[in-house]
């Protein structure tokens, strides 16, 4: 039993390693994502209002 747990701890820490840069790559997309809808919205409403 311990042996199955300590292998599903380094199989976690292998895959944490390997997911690591996608996870930042996802969050990266989504904050520029925001950022660019948020720029968009801005000038949106300063077209509407010129």
């Amino acid at each position: 039993m311990r042996s199955r747990v300590a292998a599903m701890i380094v199989a976690l820490k292998s895959f944490a390693r390997f997911a690591r840069p996608f996870l930042g790559l996802i969050v990266a997309t989504r904050q520029s994502g925001a950022v660019l809808a948020g720029l968009a919205y801005d000038a949106g409403l300063s077209a509407l209002f010129a």
